[in-house]
């Protein structure tokens, strides 16, 4: 990882250092040797950091924090400490001893992923669905067709386009009803389709009310009008706290809502009832309008509709900020790749 970020000739030996365990690193500029101590942190979370408590300020400008990928949450704190940094992506931030200076920043594989690929609506659904179903060892266009409801040359056309960006691999039958693909990729493929949800456009209501208890008002107020109106799913920072706690209080309530709900009217009438005005900034809640099949693939929790795990991924990601954050949570506690 260091060398690739340092781009010099480096030698790694064990040593200790203020956090503990740590590695040497002797780094050849010319013909000096500069040394430097890189601090393992794990994943690159910010609870991840808390080991870097007994470091002295200002920062020693020979230690190099190392993670797998820093959160942006965790890079938010790296710059408060005035740290230099690394992690496996290539990204690196090190003002070291003597003149050592290494910025390397290199572009987002996912953002480059999401633009090779163009997301029409039935390969958006198949997507979400394939992530939804990732345990189950084969899936045939068939039976995505019969579920999605698109064609069955839709279906395959769109697997095609998987295949070809390597996210699924067609086996069986070269074509026909025993033809099945694996997806075998999760991970690209969720970072690809989860870069389009987040950034697509989608129908949409903001509404405020002074909230106390956001997750209360969900649950004994806005639950049971929802429920009498239309299909509906938490997502966001309500989704988050239903199904993978993270530590975090909830700021906004997102919730997906049937699109015909919020052009005919019936999610003004539940913000009427309610007290809900609606707003242009400084909303306490959103209505989103989900398709059918997202709706289909709510999973109950606590007595909650929440979406499929990867729409929170998504919608998480798409927050930013500490948003990012939740949603590596999510991904790792409940898609598992």
């Amino acid at each position: 990882m260091l060398r690739h970020a340092l781009q010099r000739p480096v030698h790694l030996a064990a040593r200790a250092s203020p956090t503990g365990a740590a590695t040497r690193l002797d780094v050849q500029i010319g013909e000096t040797t500069r040394g430097l101590e890189a601090v393992w942190v794990g994943q690159g979370w910010p609870s991840d950091l808390e080991m870097l408590r007994d470091i002295p300020v200002p920062w020693p400008r020979d230690i190099v924090v190392a993670a797998r990928r820093f959160s942006p949450g965790a890079l938010e704190r790296l710059a408060e400490l005035g740290a230099n940094w690394a992690d496996e992506t290539g990204r690196a931030y090190i003002d070291g001893p003597d003149g050592l200076l290494v910025v390397r920043e290199p572009a987002e594989v996912r953002r480059d992923a999401a633009k090779t690929f163009r997301w029409s609506r039935s390969a958006q659904e198949i997507g979400e669905l394939l992530l939804t179903r990732h345990n189950e060892a084969n899936v045939s266009a068939r039976e995505i067709a019969e579920r999605t409801g698109w064609s069955h040359a839709q279906a395959s056309n769109v697997l095609r386009h998987f295949d070809a960006q390597g996210w699924t691999r067609k086996s069986g039958a070269a074509r026909g009803r025993y033809s099945v693909r694996t997806l075998v990729e999760p991970g690209a493929l969720l970072e690809a389709w989860g870069t389009f949800v987040g950034s697509a456009d989608r129908e949409r209501i903001r509404a405020h009310r002074v909230l106390r208890e956001p997750m209360a008002f969900l649950e004994t107020e806005l639950a049971p009008a929802l429920s009498s109106s239309t299909q509906w799913a938490c997502s966001g920072w309500a989704g988050l706290e239903v199904a993978a706690p993270f530590a975090t209080t909830v700021p906004t309530l997102q919730i997906y809502v049937e699109e015909a709900a919020i052009s005919d009217g019936r999610i003004r009438q539940v913000m009427s009832a309610l007290s809900l005005r609606e707003v242009d900034e400084g909303a306490r809640l959103e209505f989103w309008g989900g398709e059918p099949l997202m709706l289909s693939l709510v999973l109950e929790r606590r007595g909650l509709p929440i979406v499929s795990s990867a729409r929170l991924y998504a919608d998480l990601r798409a927050l930013g900020g500490r948003g990012e954050d939740a949603a590596q949570h999510v991904r790792e506690e409940l898609l598992g790749f």
